[in-house]
């Protein structure tokens, strides 16, 4: 029904062909813009200049998964190793 809306909508409007066929205008735009959205081929985010690297990460975690911290929240872990 939205292909059938979609090639009477330049003829009558959105809103007639979508009333017409009883399609909510909703799931007409939704489906309308889902077409012209790319797929996951997106290019990665740059990597931040500040970032840990893998080793530093996996430092962080072990200490937060110590026997010293591992009763408390991340946020309270961070702010005690941390200070």
């Amino acid at each position: 029904m939205i292909s059938l809306a979609e090639q009477l909508s330049p003829y009558t409007g959105k809103k007639a062909a979508c009333e017409a066929l009883l399609v909510p205008r909703a799931t007409f735009y939704r489906h309308h813009s889902s077409e012209s959205r790319p797929g996951n081929n997106c290019a990665q985010r740059p990597v931040p200049p500040l970032a840990l690297s893998d080793g530093e990460r996996q430092a962080v975690i072990d200490v937060l998964h110590s026997e010293q911290f591992c009763d408390d929240a991340p946020p309270s872990g961070i702010c005690q190793a941390a200070g």
